[in-house]
């Protein structure tokens, strides 16, 4: 008994949506900082997953969250096994443009593009 207890307190609630559920709510609703928040827990769960850390970056540089996005960018191609993601390069641009920095940008881009 009280091992079936324990599981079912740690289990999800029935009245607790999917946290994909609740990502495409929050993505409905606009609500960025939710949406910051439901990828983060997603990425917990699945560091491989491209799509969730483009959401990610995606609302943290929607939210000109500039620096957060950049920690995000490091540990998205830390989390990468194998192959680079070209994503990180055009990541990498939008954030040295949010910096003034062209130059950087213009070759994060052409970095992306060159993959295409």
């Amino acid at each position: 008994m009280l091992l079936f207890l324990a599981a079912t307190a740690l289990s999800p609630a029935a009245d607790d949506p999917p946290l994909q559920a609740q990502l495409a709510a929050a993505q409905d609703a606009e609500n960025r900082p939710a949406v910051v928040d439901i990828c983060q827990r997603l990425i917990a769960e699945s560091p491989q997953d491209d799509a969730i850390w483009t959401t990610l970056i995606d609302a943290l540089l929607e939210k000109e969250e500039v620096d957060r996005a950049a920690a995000a960018v490091d540990a998205f191609a830390q989390a990468r096994t194998g192959k680079r993601a070209p994503l990180i390069s055009d990541f990498r641009g939008d954030i040295s443009f949010a910096h003034d920095d062209f130059a950087a940008a213009e070759k994060s881009w052409r970095d992306y593009l060159a993959t295409k």
